[in-house]
């Protein structure tokens, strides 16, 4: 979709978005909560 934006368009959507990146950071970065799931597997038969 950003494809579609005008090039001026995009420049002001670039700059709102890493003003907005700029007020989430703290000294220890950008808290970014994701849930992971992991699991694991044995190969053969019994």
């Amino acid at each position: 979709m950003l494809k579609q934006l005008q090039p001026d368009a995009l420049e002001r959507f670039r700059q709102e978005h890493l003003q907005e990146v700029a007020g989430l950071a703290t000294a220890e970065g950008i808290w970014l909560d994701i849930g992971v799931l992991f699991t694991s597997g044995i190969k053969g038969g019994l």
